[in-house]
């Protein structure tokens, strides 16, 4: 047998070959600038007070940064930080609307 073929059948088969697509293949802040300027304009957020979309996704980085050290360290759940750093950011701009904030958190 020729050196290729024996070479082969000594490769690593592997079984599982995992990839970090968050800021290695895949734009995370560009997805999350998109995904903030299509939902501000879904909700048409400026006619509800958001001045604008930067001040919107100022409000909400601020509340994610935060609720997600608060997941770290065990002290709140996902789903809860999903939706609440909405319902924060959207009292901000003194709206009171949870189902806003629901329909945001699953946009």
């Amino acid at each position: 047998m020729n050196d290729y073929f024996c070479r082969m059948n000594e490769v690593k088969k592997y079984k599982h070959l995992f990839i970090d697509l968050d800021r290695t293949l895949w734009d995370f802040e560009k997805s999350a600038q998109q995904t903030f300027d299509t939902i501000y304009l879904k909700h048409d957020l400026k006619k509800l007070g958001v001045p604008s979309l930067d001040e919107f996704d100022k409000y909400t980085t601020i509340h994610n940064n935060r609720l997600w050290g608060y997941y770290r360290k065990g002290q709140i759940k996902k789903e809860v930080l999903r939706l609440q750093r909405f319902e924060l950011t959207l009292k901000d701009f003194s709206i009171e609307d949870d189902e806003l904030a629901k329909h945001i958190a699953a946009d």
